[in-house]
């Protein structure tokens, strides 16, 4: 999952032919001067369409869209669409160029449409802001307690567990799948990459992670403050000591270790 943005979005015109000779008739000048205006604007029209059109399909086919160069005619003018993917930092990039021309008028529309990826990293089943110690006992799923990055709609789009930069993946995993990490048997850590899906953040996502927490902490400050029944408060969790209605929403684990006991299980974000 993750967002489309369109950013810098410009327009220039260009190739606009110079006033034909000057004539002593006002109407002719005047003839002229419409002339002018309406190939400015069928250019536009024809930009505009191609543009539209060329930003509905990157959005369709992100994740596989490349180079591509395409041209033809398009109401009675030509028009030209040129796509730049490109890889960058917390995503990918598409630069997207149209232009649409009409006699000897062009107009040109120029954006960058990105998808950050880095959003969905706060959106994990259990994110961790700093160093965390996981206590896992008792039963769960295949006998053992587990965490799954699965959204509601069975997608695999979220790592089951995202750590601060540093940590050690391996030794999560091994407390989750309860001895011996082996990333093809280790199955209690669900998500996007199956096996034991523990992410260990880079040092500038974790910056980026760092900021995102303490935004969505005073939020969540607020909503219990305000009493809202989807955010559950608690230093030091075992689940085994929650209700049978305390089990899903955003909890928020202010200190101590995170427990999961038996069969009891959260559903949603920790």
């Amino acid at each position: 999952m993750g967002k489309y943005i369109i950013l810098i979005v410009f327009a220039a015109a260009a190739g606009l032919a110079a006033l034909g000779a000057e004539s002593n008739s006002s109407a002719q000048d005047s003839s002229a001067e419409r002339s002018e205006r309406q190939g400015v604007v069928l250019a536009r029209q024809i930009a505009r369409s191609v543009f539209n059109d060329g930003v509905s399909e990157v959005q369709r086919t992100f994740d596989t869209v490349g180079d591509k160069v395409e041209e033809g005619t398009h109401e009675q003018g030509t028009y030209r669409l040129q796509l730049d993917a490109a890889s960058a930092a917390g995503g990918k990039t598409v630069d997207l160029t149209a232009e649409g021309t009409y006699g000897e008028h062009t107009y040109q529309i120029q954006a960058t449409v990105r998808k950050d990826t880095t959003v969905s990293s706060v959106l994990n089943a259990v994110t961790a802001s700093t160093p965390v110690n996981f206590s896992v006992q008792g039963g769960g799923c295949s006998g053992g307690p587990c965490v799954s990055g699965l959204d509601a709609g069975g997608r695999t789009d979220r790592h089951g567990i995202t750590l601060p930069h540093g940590e050690d993946a391996e030794a999560v995993c091994d407390e989750f799948h309860g001895g011996g990490y082996d990333s093809s048997t280790a199955t209690n850590v669900e998500g996007t990459s199956g096996g034991c899906d523990v992410q260990v953040r880079t040092s500038a996502h974790d910056d980026w992670v760092e900021n995102q927490m303490d935004q969505m902490s005073q939020t969540i400050q607020d909503a219990i403050a305000d009493g809202n029944p989807d955010v559950t408060e608690c230093t030091g969790c075992d689940l085994k000591n929650f209700s049978d209605s305390q089990n899903d929403g955003i909890l928020y684990v202010t200190n101590g270790e995170f427990t999961v006991s038996g069969d009891r299980q959260w559903n949603g974000l920790v």
